[in-house]
């Protein structure tokens, strides 16, 4: 458990000691939305998993990246907020996999960044991963080169009832403003909105699929 009840209770320190042990992990910062800040991405060795309640909300303050998840592990993001993170010229704003299993379960992934150098994946970034992203939203999310809001260099990915809206990459090369994927990647998308997002080259929605893009259904528009 984070916290003891109250919004002071609800600290850094505390929400690192927490991962350190994995399991679920619940937060008690009081009724009201609380917004924790990280000073450095956190990286998840341990199954884990962050129920928020819709009241959590992580921040990396335009930084740092939010969530790195390491090889093997299993990591679920339920009912919470990731925002203004930032992943530098590695990538994932919000979000690094690194050869894990991340789950994103409605949650909101919005306002972050991989701007510098040639970084991608604006939201998340699934370096050979599974990513499961169901009933969520990435918004407003950005990247230098490619993935404004997911980039996915092979691994699996699966969105289902997903928004990707208004995602952008920029000019370096600048390929699939809402997701891209690279590699031997498997894609599925069902049931999703990809919509106002943009791309400087090519795949202003969805880019360059990887060499298995299967799936594909839902609302594309004015991408």
């Amino acid at each position: 458990m984070v916290g003891t009840g109250t919004p002071a209770s609800c600290t850094e320190a505390v929400f690192d000691a927490a991962l350190l042990t994995g399991g679920t992990i619940r937060f008690d910062c009081g009724p009201s939305p609380k917004v924790i800040v990280v000073s450095a991405p956190k990286a998840v060795t341990r199954d884990t998993s962050l129920e928020g309640e819709d009241l959590i909300v992580l921040s990396g303050d335009d930084k740092v990246g939010i969530i790195r998840v390491g090889p093997g592990v299993s990591f679920g993001l339920h009912h919470m907020t990731l925002t203004a993170g930032n992943g530098g010229p590695e990538g994932g704003g919000a979000l690094f996999n690194d050869g894990g299993s991340l789950t994103v379960n409605t949650s909101t992934v919005s306002d972050n960044s991989a701007v510098q150098g040639s970084g991608s994946g604006g939201g998340v970034f699934n370096n050979a991963g599974t990513l499961t992203v169901r009933n969520s939203t990435f918004g407003q999310n950005s990247a230098a080169r490619a993935g404004g809001a997911v980039e996915t260099a092979g691994g699996n990915v699966v969105l289902f009832g997903v928004r990707l809206e208004n995602n952008t990459t920029g000019a370096t090369p600048g390929n699939g403003g809402g997701l891209h994927a690279g590699g031997p990647a498997t894609v599925n998308v069902a049931r999703s909105v990809v919509s106002g997002n943009s791309a400087s080259l090519e795949g202003g929605g969805l880019g360059n699929l990887g060499d298995v893009a299967k799936g594909l259904g839902g609302v594309f528009k004015r991408s």
